[in-house]
């Protein structure tokens, strides 16, 4: 059995037998959803997974050999539907692990250096779930994607730091019962894209937040003469960062990008210009001056690897 991220909630207890489930599997996909819907009854339960609006997965407890005709076929009875929308990332580590492969399974807890583990799937930027269990019962569960912490769900909380659950993890050793076991996504299954809206949603927060820290530094008007100081000399490389012709342009709106430019381009060009924009403020401020800024910027960056990036380009 899986543990489940709450997301947010788009339907919530509806009565199985009032719903046409079909209908609303074809509803989810027009909309393009990325979620999961889950199907309770008295005698089973089913989920099904949505990425972008295509069915990616689906399963049953007890288990059934076609998981989706299952829960259609359940939704006549009494029980309830709930839908809810999650990032197409968690949806794509929670589905794919379902037909994934075992780099081990159900070893003692207690005997596993969980941060040598952490460390070694970092590194080889690994996309799986981590699943504890206490006697068949889940517990705790971690989701990387490419390496990268993207949720870790404990008792059907799914709003934990890093810090609560490395002690959640410490605390769970001491079970003498604890298991833990790593399902790989299958390698073969394209890595999935972002909305371009979104990843620049997320640069223009960072910029914004970037910009207050400086002007609390240096003034008002300084971070955009910082800007436009390291647009011109990125402008050869990049051409759409030219301040006298700019596709993406700093206003106190945020980030603007024309349509034009490419997601691969904005990202390496924002890349460049935060270490052009760093290395010019280091001259006036330090490097102890950087380091306080980046710590000062408190951006939840999972959604898009390469965001962080940005910020931490050397």
């Amino acid at each position: 059995m899986l543990l489940l991220p709450k997301g947010k909630p788009v339907h919530k207890n509806l009565r199985a037998t009032f719903v046409k489930l079909a209908k609303l599997l074809k509803d989810l996909e027009e909309d393009r959803f990325s979620g999961y819907l889950k199907l309770e009854t008295p005698e089973m339960m089913g989920v099904i997974f949505f990425e972008n609006g295509h069915i990616s997965g689906a399963y049953t407890d007890p288990p059934a050999k076609d998981p989706i005709l299952a829960c259609i076929e359940a939704s006549a009875e009494e029980g309830y539907i709930d839908v809810s929308q999650l990032r197409p990332e968690v949806v794509y580590i929670l589905s794919s692990s379902l037909k994934g492969e075992y780099l081990f399974k159900d070893l003692p807890l207690e005997i596993v250096d969980t941060d040598r583990l952490w460390e070694r799937l970092r590194r080889m930027e690994v996309t799986c779930s981590i699943r504890i269990e206490d006697e068949g019962e889940p517990l705790f569960t971690i989701l990387l994607f490419n390496g990268e912490e993207v949720e870790f769900l404990y008792e059907g909380d799914d709003s934990l730091s890093r810090e609560d659950a490395e002690k959640i993890l410490k605390e769970l050793k001491d079970s003498p019962t604890a298991t833990i076991s790593v399902f790989r996504s299958p390698e073969d299954r394209l890595v999935i894209t972002f909305d371009p809206q979104e990843v620049i949603q997320n640069l223009s927060e960072m910029f914004s937040l970037f910009r207050r820290e400086v002007v609390q530094r240096l003034g008002k008007g300084s971070f955009d003469r910082i800007f436009r100081e390291a647009a011109i000399e990125l402008a050869d490389d990049y051409p759409f960062l030219d301040p006298f012709a700019p596709q993406v342009r700093m206003t106190s709106a945020g980030l603007e990008v024309d349509e034009n430019v490419s997601l691969a381009n904005l990202l390496e060009g924002s890349k460049a210009l935060m270490r052009e924009m760093k290395e010019i403020l280091a001259g006036k401020l330090g490097d102890d001056a950087i380091e306080e800024m980046k710590d000062a910027i408190q951006l939840d960056l999972r959604l898009v690897k390469n965001v962080k990036d940005v910020l931490d380009a050397k």
